[in-house]
């Protein structure tokens, strides 16, 4: 079959997210990403959890806007770097609706396990890490 931009065949959404079809499945092409996908649907999956929310400084990609902007208060912010200097709490909750801050990830982490039940297995250091090439928050222990 060859490739071809999906562009021509006119699917809007996968041309939003630079796609090329090559024998039944689709490969992005987004930043030189080659991985490819049975569908437009899996395509669309992978661009918003890989493309959509990157980090402009590092390059790291996050699973949504609110991790994304905690990485960049949490790592590339000055101001919020000289709060923490002088003792103020700048480690927000990763829950949007709590606006709960911590001196320490340490702090922030054991908030998020009490009070909202996340798994011991979150990976807590995702405003530092980013995905990682990884599709879950999770790591996962055998």
């Amino acid at each position: 079959m060859g490739k071809r931009a999906l562009e021509e065949e006119g699917s809007e959404s996968a041309a939003k997210v630079g796609a090329v079809e090559e024998e039944g499945r689709v490969a992005c092409v987004v930043g030189g990403c080659s991985d490819t996908f049975p569908s437009t649907t899996a395509l669309e999956a992978h661009y918003s959890l890989r493309h959509q929310h990157v980090c402009q400084p590092c390059g790291r990609s996050f699973p949504s806007e609110r991790f994304l902007h905690l990485h960049i208060a949490e790592n590339h912010d000055p101001i919020v770097e000289a709060r923490q200097a002088k003792g103020e709490r700048v480690f927000a909750c990763f829950e949007p609706s709590c606006s709960t801050l911590f001196h320490t990830p340490k702090g922030r982490r054991l908030h998020l396990r009490q009070l909202h039940h996340y798994p011991s297995t979150f990976r807590f250091n995702i405003t530092n890490t980013g995905l990682m090439g990884r599709d879950s928050l999770l790591y996962y222990r055998p």
